[in-house]
Formats: C-alpha cells, structure tokens, sequence
C-alpha cells in the first residue's frame, strides 16, 4: 500500500508464522503468515500482489477496501467485523494497521474467502492451501445408457480428470476424482438406473467422490479415461436386469461436444453512446456527448483493427439505435467483448475523471446517478417507461443473468483503469459498478468507459483537443488489448 498511517498506534509487533501456498490461475506462490496475539495474520497488500484486485486505503475512516472479482471488502482498523456488499462479518480478532503494512487474520483466507468466492476459491486445511476451483476439471454433462447386461454413465468434463477406484465396501463402489468439482444435481438423475440404485457426490478439497450405492445383480465393473470428448466412461456389468428389453438412453446436460471450441476473444463490439435524437450530455450550444463517442469509438475501432481484431460498431454515424438493439446486435453478430464509449456530466462543476464501469449492483450514490443519467436514453424507445422507476432490484436480477460473465467484466475494466491511470495525467481514474440498461443481456465480458466529465472545464478541453485524444487511445486500446491477451492465454490453458 502506498499510504502510510504514521500517526495510527500499530498493532504491536508481529512474529513469523508458518507461509501459507496460495493457487490462483495456475500459480502456486507463498504468502508469508505472522503471529499476533495468538492469531496467524498476513498482510492484505502481499495477497493482493498474488491474487490481483486493487487496494484502497481511507484516511480520514480508517479503513481499507479491497476491490476483487466484482466484490468491494471493507476492513476498518482495530474492529473484527468487516463489509462484504450489505453483509458483514466477524474475524476472530480485530485486524489494523502494523507500520506500512494491514494485517488481516489468516480465518480470512482459510474460510471466508471460499464463501464469499464460492465459484473461485476452497482452502485445502490438510495442505494449507488456497486454490483456485476454476483450475479443476468440472462436469459439462453425463449420459447413461441401460441394456439388459450392463449400465454405462459417461462424465463428460472440461479437462482429463486423473481418478482412483474403491470397491472395498460389499454393495457399493466408491470412484475418486481429483483436481474436480461435480454438481450435486448428478444424484437425482442417476437413481433406480440399471445397476445403480443411487450416487452420492461428496466434495472434499482436493476433488469429489461419486459413491455408487448398487443393486445385488451388479457384479464387475470397468472405469475408463475418455478423449473425444474429453472425460471417464464408468460400466457397471452384472446378472441380467428384468424389465430391459432394449437399451435406455438419458443425457442430462448441454450433449457432448466432440470438436474443440475456441473461447478465444478475437471480435469487438464498440458502442458509441446515444446517437440521433438522443444528444447524450450537452455542453453549450455545440458541443454533444453523441459526437464525441462516435468520433473516439471510430480511432478506436482502427486502432484495435490493427491490432488483429475484427471490429464492429453499433452506430458509425448519427443515428438513433435503441439500447436493447445495441444488446442484440452485439449477441447476433457473434462479438467476444462489448465496450460501450460515454462521456459523463454532473451537477457539480468540479468534478472530472475517467471511469469504467461494470454490471453490477450500485454500491454508491455517484455510481447510482450516473447509470440513472445513462438510462436515461430509454425514453426515446420506451414513451411508456419512466427510467427514474428502474431501481437496483432489476440490476440485480441482470446480473445473476449475467453472473458468467461478471468475473471477466470486472477484470476488464479494472486492466483498462490501469493503463490509462499510467499514461495519461487523469486526477480520478476508478473502476465502479452499476446498473447500466445498455450492458442488460450482453453474454460476453462488457464494460461502459465514461471517458470524461463534459460539465468540468478542464475534462472538456482534454476531450476536445486531437493530440490528447490520440494518447488516450493508445492506453485505451493498450488496456484493452491487454486484457484480451490475458483471458486469451488463460482459456488456452
């Protein structure tokens, strides 16, 4: 952390503790632990180099925010409990400031990591491991096929998973898969099936057991590593089953895929905001929000064309395109990544900056008005709408729809905010979150770049002079490229 609270009282000194192993994206790396008081802690700045995030420190609240995968965590020095969106939670002790560093105990990592990132993190307690779920192969769909002599059930999974047999115990069959995750949603599909009267899945940290409960005419069985598709083959063979005359198939699940599919992003969509009828911000009498976004969104759009990608606008000049035709277009026309170009306005003259900004849940007041003043543009669609009724519940619901995608969208715009906030002299350069009609139904990595703030002076003659334009560009389509070239290698493996 770059601030230091000289004049905070430290938490006394802190002795080495035993380093914990924390795996994120297919990294292994040690974050040194310490004693204090009795309790292991580790410094929140040094997890943060590990795991990414961007860490904040308030001053005047004597507190600490840490921004990760869309969720804003907020410590307060010398209190255990501590934000997490509108919940809050306890720590066995207090954490704070010691020197230049933020101690925080290590019951963070070990248990309330996982159930706030559910979807990212589980800690391995025998190793003393953090790991990163998403590295572990995990179950597309399973078919099971039935035939008078035997009954097969196929698990197709993202990635080869390495497996142990146990058939130790009379009546039942226990298969080991490390390294995996497999919904629980398996055990009500594959009851009263040929051989198998049920399966349990039991998860543990270093994978899952399917525990096979059969039937008393089962007998031998044969497990096998599949490669087109990519998963195990399990078959079960034993005394001829009554009542199965000719074979039974079930596939739960999307149907097995037996060609590769690229998730690489290689198409852009560029949204320049508002258009036609809809000015956008107006400052003055000549100076509209729309021209600006459709001038930059087009030195943009070459500029990532020469970079290698295909790139396709929502508007490329002065028309009125609905926001829910600028979803659609960006869905149909088969885009890997959709970047919406804005300029921002406030009723308070002093405020400037560059932001960009994510689907999610409004955490503030500014972020609340800013999507307010986006959405807006409904009115040129919707007579019958009034966009002020769009409150943050409907937000929420868009963004559990949208929740795959949340992930890589926070992670774009947090790469983007880092570049420009490094080449160009912006006072106020952030990441935020709101409810943004135009992001509504967007199934890739979106973000919304407010670029500047046209009610402040200074902001207005950046945004209107040609050579700060081009510099903002460059780190613009720099940020962006980055990104993309980071969720490229980690969806190649």
């Amino acid at each position: 952390m770059a601030v230091v609270l000289f004049f905070l009282s430290p938490l006394h000194s802190a002795l080495p503790g035993e380093n914990l192993t924390v795996s994120y994206r297919g990294k292994s790396k040690e974050l040194p632990a310490r004693t204090l008081h009795g309790y292991q802690v580790f410094d929140l700045d040094e997890l943060t180099r590990i795991l990414g995030g961007t860490l904040t420190v308030i001053q005047e609240e004597l507190t600490v925010e840490w921004q990760f995968s869309g969720e804003t965590i907020e410590f307060s020095h010398g209190s255990p409990l501590y934000r997490a969106g509108r919940r809050v939670y306890n720590l066995p002790t207090a954490p704070g400031f010691d020197g230049g560093s933020f101690l925080v105990p290590v019951r963070f990592l070990t248990r309330d990591l996982e159930e706030l990132f559910p979807d990212i993190f589980i800690f391995d307690a025998a190793a003393g491991e953090l790991r990163d779920i998403r590295d572990f192969a995990h179950l597309k769909s399973f078919r099971v096929e039935v035939d008078p002599n035997s009954t097969y059930i196929g698990l197709l999974t993202t990635s080869p998973v390495k497996f142990a047999l146990d058939n130790t115990k009379p009546g039942s069959f226990l298969l080991n898969l490390y390294d995996t995750r497999i919904s629980s949603a398996i055990e009500d599909s594959v009851s009263q099936v040929g051989y198998v009267d049920s399966v349990e899945v039991i998860p543990y940290a270093d994978g899952v057991q399917l525990l096979f409960h059969l039937n008393d005419k089962a007998g031998r069985y044969r497990v096998a590593e599949t490669t087109q598709p990519t998963g195990l083959s399990v078959t079960f063979f034993g005394q001829p089953l009554d009542g199965v005359k000719s074979p039974v198939v079930s596939t739960v699940g999307s149907p097995p895929v037996t060609e590769h599919r690229d998730y690489t992003i290689k198409s852009i969509m560029i949204d320049p905001g508002h258009g036609g009828k809809d000015p956008g911000a107006v400052a003055g009498r000549t100076l509209y929000e729309k021209d600006i976004n459709l001038k930059i969104s087009k030195m943009l759009a070459e500029m990532l064309e020469l970079e290698g990608f295909h790139v396709t606008m929502t508007r490329e000049n002065d028309t009125f395109v609905p926001l829910s035709s600028r979803t659609r277009l960006a869905n149909e026309n088969s885009s890997d990544i959709f970047v919406s170009v804005h300029c921002n306005s406030s009723a308070s003259k002093n405020l400037n900056g560059f932001e960009v900004y994510f689907l999610s849940e409004a955490k503030t007041d500014e972020e609340r008005t800013v999507a307010h003043r986006e959405n807006m543009s409904l009115k040129y669609e919707r007579p019958d709408l009034d966009p002020a009724t769009l409150g943050d519940i409907q937000f929420i619901f868009w963004d559990l729809a949208q929740n795959e995608f949340l992930t890589e969208s926070y992670e774009c715009a947090q790469t983007i905010v880092q570049e420009v906030s490094h080449g160009l002299d912006v006072e106020r350069c952030h990441v935020k979150q709101a409810g943004f009609y135009v992001l509504n139904g967007v199934y890739m990595p979106s973000v919304l770049i407010e670029m500047a703030y046209l009610s402040n002076s200074e902001d207005r003659a950046r945004i209107t002079s040609d050579a700060y334009l081009k510099k903002m560009i460059r780190h613009l389509s720099s940020g962006i490229t980055e990104y993309i070239h980071t969720y490229n290698a980690k969806v190649s493996g």
